[in-house]
């Protein structure tokens, strides 16, 4: 019969009821009778049908069944709305719900999607409402998916209250009104398509779901925990749990548990005797205790957990009592204590060489107890004596009973010769009778190896001998269904394929040539080299290294935990030479090349040939889209351990010896040196024998001579620092540029840094950084920032000299560190009035001056344009009124400038660039500009529109330059031509300016299917002759009357006379011939 809480009817019956579910209903009575959990259908489409029915239900006589009609929906759609939910601060609830429906569904001329239904515990009111939130702002939203029309399925998920005023500042975020705290549950079954819905419950627990079958409980606490880190290191990748933190009873009896296990697969309890069928669902009842120790506990690892908002949380997963287990005839598993055993160490160590003939004891250590009585060790060499046959020989156990480590020693009268030999163990089998899963053996030689000559068959591609998007040379490529079809792609290193084929990734990783290795919509791929006669994989008998990366293609990939299988077989595909299967991998590209691959996997086999032919290497993988990457496949013959670990240890000692010659110098000395000295002491001076020796010593040179390298670089970087901000320093004493903020900066930390001791690599890169940083700055200033910001003072400096303007009149301009305002202009004036004079006595003619040598073409009076030089301090891209001074604009957010500033250079001269953007306004207007006639220039740039199939009449008037004088608006079309700003300006001619105002600017629009890259900038007024009927008489009459400058005097703000324009506000003061007198004040930055 169906459990179901009315609580209203309870609490009005005058009831006081404790129980863990706050709300389940079967819609066995009709939904408007209830209170709490009230039921609202919120947002179905039209079409939509729906109803109770007797037929399908999960539990009791009813269900509800949704019709919905083929009209696709969103995800806040066709809503089912529990309202009036008891909900209480700081807990965690579980919702769980029955539903079984269509899988798929498919809208007109599209393809199958699956159907989902979206979870959520919300509070508010219809359309002011929002999801339960976590630390971060990370909301509980869940979408189940994987119906099925024929199987009711469960669906679980926890969620964790925090309180109402965490709600109420979510909600804040987004709305101006004030939060209604009413809770609700929401279920949206959005897509089109027939649905069962039944046993609708939410409860108070911290558990999503636990399950059983037989003697295994697995537990999903629904939070993501630290079971990883737990695992991380430990066998099988198994972290066990005190037996004594689970508790289980069926009924009023407590069941005896073996193991309590955190595997790869989830979190799992193992029943120590009993076996459990349907029978015992809703009587079985889970109970946990979060262990205490260090390395034990359970923690909640993120944001989205119980108490995340308090930050004095100490994240343990919460304990729970008498959970109910839900019976899965699907589950399965076995502890650890059913495992087979593994070896976990040797002594010897396999592959060890250079040992002496008296090496006659042998350990073996696992992670079991193993049985004694039936475990048997066979030495094969070139033994002698008693018990020896045909080179073999059976060694005696120590150990009796059980016993985790295996001692075997060579009896007494039996000579251990010089030369290669293998000890085998057989029938290992643990205290509870599970067998190793296969035999474990040593190899190892006794007396000096002998060198021998490595043979390297294949080497990794490279971006030089395998292009991108091909299948390498050589290799087959073969993606199979199951129903016998299949495609084959010969590789040739060229030939562009779709589907699987190589990737070029970016430098600096793992590798920067892969091979994406994905069956796709086929079942299996096969990856195989060998099978063409012109490209043979032929190995001769002996033993090899076989290593490669690999890497998931995707995250899906990453999180399914796709896995790829090795083979080596012989040509007819009959004889496995050898196998390695799920292997896993690391790292993911997510889904691009554009990737610096750090942390791929990698592999190394050691492979035995056991006789010379023809082979197959085979990479096959079956998980379709969930693809990975496969990269330097390197594989080369080991002719004896000796030679692969003497010749690991020589490289790493050749390194080290490098270091030492590179970093000879004294100013060098320090503790990377002596450590280096003394790791090449210790391994050229003591005899090794066991291959792990030699890893660690070659790890360890190579380590001690990256560290003295990187020690070196410290120091030479350093020195370097220290000479480049010498330079600037004194290249810069006594000019004006000490006034700018870097000088004094540069300074202090010349000082503060200029005699760092050589030792300390820490401090060396500080002050390296600190040096480079305000030397740059300073010079970038000096000789970018500067001529920037000056730009139409020095065009203003040069007319000045041309027109004859008095070189003291100029100096203010000569000495500004910024684009000063107050000083162009004050400038501007004289040269206009200069300008007038020259222009009223003739002496100043226009026309060609290739004709008549006395005619002047043009002037440039490009000075009059506030920034016509586009400078810029903008680090990122983003087009406003600030961007570039002076130039008002509609602007462009994530666009607009050709060339970015940065922190050592703070300004640059630029361009303003956007893609195919709409900027309705990018001008200035231009004041006090000299009466004339002008030719007005700007660069501008619009790509080729046939290039996008786009004809140019298209175009017309859409991509402008513009000048508006008075009530006149001149436009003149973008120039087309290639990318970047062009060399030649787009010119509107005889501009005629009497009112001494102009205003010029760009707009561009959009053209349907052209997308070009827009360019302008370097704007430029070039005067060309006098506007007609102005009167330019009279100026020159005024100049005359003050005469010549005769000095310029300099005060600072304390009156102070000083030599120059200085940093703040300066007073200057002009003094002319007939004695008249003009002050100025000057704020330099």
């Amino acid at each position: 019969m169906k459990k179901r809480l009315l609580l209203v009817g309870l609490l009005m019956a005058g009831l006081s009821v404790t129980a863990q579910d706050i709300f389940n209903y079967g819609f066995e009575t009709p939904s408007s009778d209830l209170q709490v959990g009230k039921l609202e259908y919120i947002n179905f489409k039209e079409g939509d049908t729906r109803d109770s029915i007797s037929t399908v239900a999960h539990n009791g006589s009813l269900a509800l069944q949704l019709n919905n009609a083929l009209v696709a929906g969103n995800n806040w759609d066709r809503a089912l709305k529990f309202r009036n939910l008891p909900i209480e601060p700081n807990t965690s609830y579980r919702v769980t719900f029955w539903v079984k429906g269509d899988a798929t569904f498919t809208m007109p001329e599209a393809s199958p999607a699956n159907t989902n239904i979206r979870t959520r515990l919300m509070v508010g009111e219809e359309n002011a409402d929002v999801a339960y939130v976590a630390k971060g702002n990370a909301t509980y939203d869940y979408t189940s998916t994987n119906l099925d029309p024929n199987v009711w399925k469960k669906m679980s998920m926890v969620f964790f209250y925090t309180n109402d005023s965490v709600q109420k500042a979510y909600y804040a975020t987004t709305h101006t009104d004030t939060l209604n705290f009413n809770h609700y549950l929401s279920l949206n079954v959005y897509n089109p398509g027939t649905y069962y819905i039944d046993d609708v419950v939410v409860s108070k627990s911290s558990v999503k779901q636990i399950t059983y079958n037989g003697d295994v409980i697995k537990v999903d606490l629904g939070y993501s925990i630290n079971a990883a880190d737990l695992r991380a290191g430990k066998d099988y990748e198994t972290a066990s749990l005190p037996v004594s933190s689970a508790k289980v009873m069926l009924g009023e009896t407590e069941l005896a548990v073996e193991a309590v296990e955190l595997q790869p697969d989830g979190f799992f309890i193992f029943l120590a005797s009993d076996y459990l069928d349907d029978s015992a669902e809703g009587n079985l009842k889970i109970s946990f205790t979060n262990p205490t120790e260090e390395g034990e506990a359970l923690l909640y690892n993120a944001d989205r957990r119980p108490f995340s908002w308090d930050d004095a949380s100490d994240k343990r997963v919460l304990n729970f009592t008498d959970e109910l287990a839900d019976y899965n005839v699907d589950l399965t598993g076995s502890s650890i204590i059913y495992f087979p055993p593994l070896l976990k160490a040797t002594l010897p160590e396999n592959e060890s060489f250079d040992l002496p003939q008296s090496t006659k004891t042998f350990s073996f250590t696992y992670n079991k107890q193993i049985d004694c009585a039936s475990v048997k060790a066979t030495l094969l060499g070139p033994v002698s004596g008693t018990g020896v046959v045909n080179g073999k020989l059976t060694l005696p156990l120590t150990e009796t009973g059980y016993a985790s480590t295996l001692t075997f020693t060579v009896p007494d009268g039996v000579v251990v010769g010089d030369g290669d030999y293998t000890l085998t163990l057989t029938d290992v089998f643990s205290e509870q009778g599970i067998p190793a899963d296969a035999n474990d053996a040593i190899v190892f030689t006794v007396g000096a190896s002998q060198a021998a000559a490595i043979d390297t068959v294949m080497v990794p591609w490279t971006k030089a001998n395998t292009a991108a998007s091909s299948v390498p040379l050589g290799w087959k490529r073969l993606m199979s269904k199951r129903d016998g079809t299949f495609t084959e792609v010969k590789g040739d290193g060229t030939t562009g394929q779709s589907g699987a084929r190589t990737m070029h990734f970016l430098d600096g990783g793992d590798f920067n040539v892969g091979y994406y290795h994905s069956a796709r919509d086929f079942d299996t791929i096969r990856f195989m080299y060998g099978t063409y006669p012109e490209n043979r994989l032929h190995l001769k008998a002996g033993r090899y290294s076989l290593s490669y990366y690999s890497a998931y293609w995707t995250n899906d990939a990453m999180n399914a935990k796709a896995t790829h299988d090795l083979i080596i077989t012989d040509t007819t595909f009959t004889k496995e030479i050898f196998v390695e299967r799920a292997i896993a991998s690391a790292f993911s590209c997510n889904n691009g090349s554009r990737v610096v691959v750090a942390g791929a996997a990698f592999h190394e086999y050691s492979i035995y040939i056991p006789e010379d032919g023809d082979y197959v290497m085979d990479f096959t993988a079956y998980q379709g889209w969930n693809s990975l990457v496969i990269a330097n496949v390197l594989m080369y013959s080991v002719p004896s351990s000796a030679v692969k670990y003497k010749s690991m240890l020589s490289t790493a000692m050749t390194l080290a010896n490098n270091a030492m010659t590179a970093a000879d110098s004294s100013m060098y000395n320090g503790a990377q040196k002596t450590a280096l000295a003394a790791l090449i002491e210790y391994y050229t001076t003591t005899v090794l024998t066991a291959p792990s020796a030699y890893v660690n010593g070659s790890d360890e040179l190579t380590k001690g001579a990256a560290t003295l390298l990187a020690h070196k670089t410290a120091v030479d970087n350093y020195v370097a620092s220290v000479n480049l901000a010498t330079t600037n320093k004194d290249k810069y004493t006594g000019t004006r540029f000490e006034a700018l903020s870097a000088y004094p900066k540069l300074v202090t930390n010349f000082d503060l840094y200029k005699a760092v001791p050589y030792t300390d690599d820490a401090q060396l890169k500080l002050a390296t950084d600190s040096l480079n940083h305000y030397a740059n700055l300073l010079n970038n200033w000096a000789t970018n920032g500067v001529p920037a910001l000056t730009y139409r003072l020095n065009k203003a400096i040069t007319l000045g000299k041309y027109l004859g303007v008095d070189s003291l009149v100029m100096e203010p301009a000569r000495q500004a560190l910024t684009d000063d305002d107050a000083i162009a202009e004050a400038l501007n004036e004289k040269i206009k009035i200069k300008l007038y004079n020259e222009l009223a006595l003739d002496k100043i003619k226009f026309g060609a001056s290739w004709e008549d040598s006395t005619l002047v073409d043009s002037l440039e009076l490009t000075n009059y344009i506030k920034n016509p030089n586009f400078y810029t301090a903008q680090t990122a891209q983003n087009l406003n009124n600030t961007t570039f001074p002076g130039w008002v604009t509609s602007g462009a957010s994530n666009a607009g400038v050709g060339t970015l500033a940065s922190a050592t250079n703070p300004f640059v001269d630029t361009h303003a660039t956007v893609f195919n953007l709409a900027i309705n306004t990018f001008e200035q207007t231009v004041t006090n500009i000299p009466a004339g006639v002008y030719n007005v220039h700007m660069k501008t740039r619009v790509g080729k529109p046939e290039d996008n199939g786009v004809a140019r009449e298209e175009i017309v008037g859409k991509y402008c330059f513009y000048v508006i004088q008075g009530t006149d608006t001149i436009k003149k079309d973008f120039m087309i031509t290639d990318w970047g700003l062009p060399a030649t300006p787009t010119v509107i001619k005889d501009v005629t300016i009497v009112d001494g105002t102009i205003t010029m600017g760009v707009f561009t629009g959009t053209v349907s299917g052209f997308t070009p890259s827009l360019f302008w900038g370097d704007p430029a007024l070039w005067l060309v002759g006098k506007a007609p009927g102005f009167q330019y008489t009279g100026l020159q009459q005024q100049e005359a009357v003050k005469g010549a400058v005769k000095e310029v005097i300099y005060y600072n703000i304390q009156g102070m006379r000083v030599p120059r324009l200085v940093r703040g506000l300066n007073i200057v003061k002009t003094i002319y011939d007939n004695g008249t007198v003009d002050v100025q004040k000057i704020m330099m930055k």
